[in-house]
């Protein structure tokens, strides 16, 4: 999740382990909760969003004092979905005969740095070609995943395709990071 820090200025009591998010559970106090501020003193809060689902979330900050609200801030964060680079985006095997196989490599590398990404399937269109590697597995920032696939062709003078999908969950739904096209042709020899 992202952090954002707050700082209060005014001079008093604050509690804050009472603070309404509007029961968003995406935002977190990291820090201490309740501090007394002199005049010229400051405090920093810092609020961890960790969202739940793609979109964006505002809340309300709120600091109590012994008898009133002191301060009302908004807080707001947005998520970013992660998607990643599947390298090559096309894979031929070329000519394969029937009964035999061929393993091939793609590499997997998140696009844009957002700590790490959960991979939570890799799913093939074809059953001609499969993963043979893991399946299911996390990715860290500038890290590079291979995958073997391997086409296995079930008929003569066939030429096969299919679009090989990296799956993440968000929340309850299943999301498509990345896809890479796959092609091959069964041969007698």
């Amino acid at each position: 999740g992202s952090v954002q820090e707050i700082t209060d200025i005014l001079p008093g009591y604050f509690d804050y382990s009472d603070s309404s998010f509007v029961e968003l559970s995406e935002f977190t106090i990291v820090n201490e909760t309740q501090y007394e501020l002199n005049p010229g003193e400051t405090q920093t809060i810092t609020v961890r969003y960790s969202p739940e689902d793609v979109g964006s979330d505002d809340a309300f900050l709120y600091s109590f004092g012994p008898d009133y609200i002191h301060h009302i801030m908004p807080v707001s964060g947005s998520s970013v979905l992660p998607t990643v680079s599947i390298s090559p985006e096309s894979l031929d095997f070329g000519n394969v005969q029937v009964g035999a196989y061929s393993d091939q490599l793609i590499s997997i590398t998140p696009d844009i740095s957002v700590g790490e990404i959960d991979i939570v399937d890799i799913n093939s269109s074809n059953s001609v070609f499969m993963v043979v590697s893991d399946t299911s597995f996390s990715v860290l920032p500038e890290e590079v995943i291979p995958i073997t696939v391997r086409f296995t062709p079930t008929d003569i003078d066939s030429t096969y395709s299919a679009d090989l999908s990296l799956v993440t969950s968000v929340g309850d739904s299943t999301i498509i990071l990345g896809t890479s096209t796959l092609i091959g042709n069964g041969t007698s020899e």
